[in-house]
């Protein structure tokens, strides 16, 4: 990361929302310190001083869950009142979590922990009950038990009614449908969602969408869906910068977030061998107007391998940015080497640390 590449970012970015989020994304990527997480999640929904009001009278918690949702207390909740997490995850017990120590259910028997307030911090309602009768058992009292999940839903739904979250790539204070018809390449495709957003966004009016989803399984779902997407092409590729075969790490329970590897004897038995493209090389010179990219940390090489076609056309881009703490600066940096007159946004969509995105228009 050089200063002169960051500065010229900086004079990119569009709105104090963008300059803020850059801001802070790249103090988190330099730190790991979660309050820059916090500043953004902050500044986009104001959510700490809700936890706040509702906990701040806790101290000495004790997080039971070290998943998504605990995920989101660490981010969003006064942390220095948290003193560990919790969860039977042998491997997670094996690594921090956030900052915080992860102990396992036996150790949260002992008497360092007797007198803490639990918080629940799972979803489902049968995990919910089978975790507070151990909790009783242990010698908890009931008072002392929190569960999330209530406080979640009210927080959610009050972001929803208020109109917090704006439509995910498709938002419309930066980009607004093209009055020729769009062509959209939808990498990382998953289940489709995102291609279907796209065809209502723009009326339906469209020449094309180009998606791509290496994922064995999602493919399988992609291929089936798309044949209700007019004028869709699903390919189960990886986009790269070259064409070559690369390990593929499919995620268990999260599929989501499967991605491309280095091949790793610890999660060989996820592993599969996918094919991976230019989008260069499949566009063979044909236009697109608007590119699209998810694929959990591909990004950069994904683009390096599109780089005549965004010469070419200049298309729209909207690009993940969070899965890599270099991609916050590697990845504007390099469109910005192709064209000089792009204005960058930056928008970040959840209540953690994952999907910020960048726009490129």
């Amino acid at each position: 990361m050089q200063e002169k590449e960051i500065k010229e970012i900086y004079t990119h970015l569009a709105d104090e929302l963008s300059i803020c989020t850059f801001e802070n994304r790249l103090l988190f990527s330099l730190t790991e310190d979660l309050k820059y997480i916090l500043n953004i999640i902050s500044s986009t929904f104001n959510l700490r001083s809700e936890l706040n009001s509702v906990y701040g009278k806790y101290h000495n918690i004790v997080v039971y869950g070290a998943g998504c949702v605990g995920q989101l207390i660490a981010l969003s909740y006064d942390i220095k009142n948290i003193m560990v997490f919790c969860d039977r995850n042998e491997n997670k017990q094996k690594r921090m979590f956030y900052g915080h120590k992860v102990i396992s259910f036996e150790e949260l028997g002992g008497d360092t922990y007797n007198d803490c307030t639990i918080i629940i911090s799972v979803l489902k309602d049968e995990l919910i009950m089978e975790i507070t009768e151990d909790l009783l058992k242990l010698g908890f009292s009931r008072n002392k038990i929190l569960i999330f999940k209530e406080e979640l839903l009210r927080l959610s739904s009050e972001i929803a009614s208020a109109d917090i979250i704006r439509p995910l790539y498709f938002v419309p204070d930066i980009i607004s449908p093209l009055s020729k018809e769009e062509i959209f390449v939808d990498a990382g495709c998953l289940e489709c969602s995102t291609s279907v957003e796209f065809a209502k966004w723009c009326n339906y009016k469209y020449k094309k969408i180009i998606a791509f989803e290496p994922n064995p399984e999602s493919y399988l779902i992609c291929a089936e869906k798309s044949k209700n997407i007019s004028n869709m092409t699903v390919y189960p590729y990886g986009l790269w910068n070259e064409e070559t075969e690369v390990s593929f790490d499919i995620v268990p329970f999260a599929i989501a977030s499967s991605r491309i590897v280095n091949d790793n004897p610890a999660i060989k038995d996820n592993l599969v061998k996918i094919k991976t493209v230019k989008l260069d090389d499949i566009l063979n010179g044909e236009e697109v107007t608007f590119i699209k990219m998810d694929i959990e940390g591909a990004e950069l090489n994904a683009l390096k391998g599109a780089e005549q076609t965004i010469l070419k056309y200049r298309p729209r881009l909207a690009i993940s940015v969070y899965h890599k703490p270099e991609d916050i600066w590697e990845i504007p940096t390099y469109i910005l080497s192709l064209h000089k007159d792009y204005k960058l946004y930056l928008r970040h969509y959840t209540l953690s640390s994952s999907e910020t995105v960048l726009y490129a228009i």
